[in-house]
């Protein structure tokens, strides 16, 4: 029951925290069979969440024995909320510990018909790449399928997690599921450490086909400028849908593989063509520009629905202003003064638990938020049952709030844009004319690339 009502609430809360919650693969999910799910791990705590809540079925989540702590709350862990502690010898600082009870927990599950959720790269740190894995999971499978005496087998389903910016609120989200990792292969010869060792190099090959991988670090802008430069050119030309999100997330893993493939095989073009792109963007920035308003074909115009929008809907974004202007700016400001320091000096926390501490930050303030309005609104007016209306009204409030601000801030683009023009027009036309031709030399590139492919 606690952990049927917990998901509900995250799946509410994950759901206005992402600007976009995108599955794909959802047909790679086994429907009536347990699976044990492998997934990258850049996000420390969102990371469980946005999978589970993808799984329709209740699952089961691998955790360092660190996060249990002892007495209720490794009791709450364990029994409601699903989670199965892992000793990590390398944190153990030489005491003995051994991992006999979890392969044991793990068993008994998947014997029961529960999936299982491992992060095979046994931490988290955000890069847009998959790390060395351990062989946990793969353990898990042969072992359950001895402790079945072979009579029953469990796939192992790769995960690929990817955020438009993993430390952001609002960001874009899209988990994807693959089909089962194929270990089949002739490994005579070789040690069991080395079976285990080549079966997780394949798990991780999958895996890295359901990412945007960038194995260089120093590309990650690379990547977002010239997926903002060209997306529209490529749903044109292939005549995609904006609505066709695995076409789209195709296209952004093209985009990182061709960069990798002409950073290894032709440096000098690509020194060229980055640095090319990279001042395009930092001209934009000096005179406060965006991609978007530079673009002459750009989705910031004028636009009647935005105008009718935003006059019609003004008095129930003021009404979610009124209401959630408090905690929105509380947890915010927690956040700012109180986390980030934290998570900056590295003592407490990580970097990649930034998103982790924002969405924890403002799920709890906002609980407590609609809780005392809930007993406010009861006492003054003593209709309690209006006051229970008014908090399940609270989320579509918010939802809306947050719907209605993102078309305020395109109108404030598109009337900036009308000002910068003025202002700039000189530098406006350059970098327009800029941007036209780096498209076309992005092109040149796009071709080449397709034929390498080809041969």
């Amino acid at each position: 029951m606690i952990y049927f009502i917990l998901k509900q609430l995250i799946n509410y809360s994950i759901r206005a925290f992402f600007r976009q919650f995108v599955i794909l693969g959802k047909k790679n999910i086994p429907k009536n069979s347990p699976a044990i799910f492998v997934a990258n791990h850049p996000s420390a705590l969102i990371d469980p969440l946005v999978v589970g809540l993808s799984i329709d079925a209740r699952i089961y989540f691998l955790a360092g024995e660190n996060w249990f702590g002892k007495g209720f709350q490794s009791y709450l862990f364990k029994e409601h909320f699903n989670m199965i502690p892992v000793h990590r010898p390398w944190l153990s600082n030489g005491k003995p510990a051994s991992n006999v009870e979890m392969f044991r927990e793990c068993y008994k599950s998947l014997s029961q018909g529960k999936s299982i959720l491992i992060f095979p790269e046994a931490s988290s740190e955000t890069v847009s790449r998959i790390r060395e894995l351990k062989t946990g999971a793969i353990r898990i499978k042969e072992g359950f399928e001895e402790y079945m005496k072979h009579e029953a087998t469990v796939p192992i389903i790769p995960v690929g997690i990817n955020y438009s910016n993993p430390h952001e609120f609002q960001s874009r989200v899209v988990v994807n599921f693959g089909a089962p990792v194929d270990f089949s292969g002739d490994y005579s010869g070789l040690e069991p450490t080395d079976v285990l060792r080549t079966k997780a190099e394949k798990m991780q090959k999958e895996m890295e086909n359901l990412i945007i991988n960038i194995s260089n670090d120093a590309n990650q802008d690379l990547v977002r400028y010239i997926n903002r430069l060209f997306i529209n050119v490529f749903k044109v030309e292939e005549g995609i849908s904006s609505k066709d999100e695995e076409a789209l997330f195709s296209y952004a893993q093209g985009v990182a593989n061709a960069i990798e493939y002409y950073e290894k095989n032709d440096q000098d073009s690509f020194s060229k063509m980055s640095g090319r792109i990279k001042a395009y963007f930092e001209d934009l920035k000096s005179i406060g520009a965006t991609d978007d308003q530079i673009n002459r074909s750009s989705r910031i115009k004028f636009s009647i629905y935005r105008i009718l929008l935003l006059s019609i809907g003004a008095p129930i974004a003021f009404l979610s202003l009124l209401f959630f202007y408090v905690p929105f700016g509380l947890s915010k400001g927690i956040y700012m003064k109180k986390l980030k320091p934290m998570i900056e000096k590295g003592k407490t926390f990580d970097d990649a638990f930034t998103a982790s501490m924002i969405f924890a930050t403002g799920l709890v303030i906002f609980m407590i938020w609609n809780l005392l309005l809930f007993l406010g609104l009861g006492l003054l007016t003593g209709k309690w049952l209006l006051a229970l209306g008014s908090m399940f009204l609270g989320y579509p409030l918010f939802r809306f709030g947050l719907y209605y601000s993102k078309h305020v801030i395109f109108q404030i683009q598109y009337l900036k844009a009308k000002r910068l023009k003025k202002e700039h027009s000189t530098e406006f036309e350059r970098l327009s004319l800029e941007r036209e031709d780096i498209i076309k030399e992005l092109k040149k590139f796009k071709e080449g690339y397709i034929r390498t492919k080809e041969n």
